[in-house]
């Protein structure tokens, strides 16, 4: 099931997925570069009232992605799950309009 889609038009962090009750399963993250030119990407996870989005949280920070390619990130055990209140998965792009961002998973 589709959770999430963003594709940010600059370089500000952008909250994809909020976790505030119950939980959030994270199968895949598809992060695709739709330019012609090379970008970065970055992925935040955070909780709690601190929503620090810098090297301290990230689970992927300024990752080079060539032009017109796709990362797609899964999980060994085909998961993650976000049940924690108050948790948010946040993405950041190097390039604004440069990549699209596609979470997939379900919420309980």
């Amino acid at each position: 099931m589709l959770l999430a889609q963003s594709r940010p038009t600059d370089t500000s962090v952008t909250v994809l997925q909020k976790n505030r009750k119950g939980h959030t399963t994270i199968r895949m993250l598809h992060v695709a570069n739709t330019s012609s030119s090379a970008a970065t990407y970055s992925i935040f996870l955070t909780w709690g009232d601190s929503k620090t989005y810098d090297q301290t949280t990230a689970l992927f920070y300024t990752v080079d992605l060539p032009a017109n390619t796709t990362d797609i990130i899964t999980y060994e055990d085909g998961q993650f799950v976000m049940d924690r209140n108050n948790i948010d998965l946040a993405v950041q792009s190097g390039t604004g309009s440069a990549i699209t961002y596609t979470l997939h998973g379900r919420e309980a």
